[in-house]
């Protein structure tokens, strides 16, 4: 995939737009460890870490607001998919002047595994963080056909079955972040939403419709072939209120309480990132899902996507109004 941490402003920025009241909330877990005399070591769990510079600027602001001294015992654990590149995810940790590694005696960690397993011990974790994470699901799946575009959102666009798959997907990470959780600790996510009376929180499928008809052309020359270009889809989805209520319903029972939630519309636009990032920023999101989709040994998939890549950006600086793009977010906090 794309080097997320070159890509990755907007997630950024989703993410810090909600800081304060984070911060807010995480002070009396924090303060509970610091105080206790039996304290043992502050456990952080972050799902869904990818090469890992939003979660390292997310960690140093919590950790500084908290006022963390060297003589905390600090654990991190950063988790990913097994495939992720945990080589520059250390890069990060470690050389960023912005890292705790570099501001604090801190462990860190990597779990490579996914966010629908346990993933820490039953009671071990403090604080559980995971910003735009839980929307990506496994392609072999069976609900992300779409050939015409790249995303399923609108009603219409759905596959069947998509509302119990939803349902029972968050059930069951909402359930494993309970079970990781301290008594007190707090469990921060957010992940694509849907709204079918808001038309904003559906204009990315429209978007990616114009990506895959830059891509068919390429079809269309037998660079690619057609079953190359429909196998092109994000497995990502979206969820709805009714949905996201069901989990919560669910994980309210087993202890774990929704403290605060809130819905945010962000744009990619050139007022956010450049020309010259746009393109970087849509395919370090999809860059994985067109590359398996490419047949042939390593060198034909890179000189095919670097193809690709090279007319999506020619297209975009010639009708950018065709790849108007806005992500629609919920970010949720529960304490346990």
């Amino acid at each position: 995939m794309e080097n997320y941490n070159d890509n990755s402003k907007i997630q950024n920025i989703l993410i810090f737009r909600f800081i304060d009241k984070i911060n807010s909330l995480i002070e009396k877990p924090i303060n509970n460890f610091k105080n206790s005399p039996n304290k043992k070591t502050f456990k952080i769990l972050d799902i869904g870490s990818s090469h890992g510079k939003n979660s390292v600027l997310f960690l140093d602001s919590i950790l500084t607001n908290a006022q963390i001294k060297n003589k905390d015992a600090i654990e991190i654990y950063h988790c990913d998919q097994e495939i992720n590149n945990f080589t520059e995810l250390f890069f990060e940790v470690n050389k960023n002047e912005n890292s705790y590694k570099n501001k604090w005696d801190i462990f860190s960690f990597a779990i490579g595994n996914s966010f629908l397993n346990q993933l820490m011990p039953s009671g071990s974790c403090d604080f559980i963080f995971s910003f735009n994470t839980f929307h990506w699901c496994n392609s072999k799946d069976g609900m992300f056909e779409c050939k015409d575009g790249m995303l399923n959102i609108k009603d219409s666009s759905r596959r069947p079955g998509t509302v119990e798959y939803n349902k029972k997907r968050l059930s069951s990470i909402f359930t494993n972040r309970c079970e990781e959780l301290k008594d007190n600790g707090v469990f921060v996510c957010n992940f694509l939403y849907y709204d079918p009376e808001n038309e904003i929180t559906s204009i990315g499928e429209q978007t990616f419709k114009n990506v895959k008809s830059v891509i068919r052309q390429m079809a269309n020359e037998n660079i690619l072939s057609h079953e190359e270009v429909d196998n092109m889809v994000l497995p990502v989805t979206y969820y709805k209120q009714d949905e996201i209520d069901h989990a919560v319903e669910l994980v309210e029972s087993k202890g774990m309480k929704l403290l605060d939630t809130q819905i945010i519309h962000q744009a990619w636009n050139k007022d956010e990132v450049s020309k010259e990032t746009f393109i970087g920023s849509i395919m370090a999101f999809s860059s994985y899902s067109i590359k398996s989709a490419i047949k042939g040994d390593s060198e034909k998939v890179n000189s095919t996507y670097k193809e690709i890549y090279k007319r999506l950006t020619k297209e975009y600086k010639e009708k950018p109004e065709l790849f108007v793009f806005s992500l629609t977010f919920i970010h949720l906090i529960f304490r346990k």
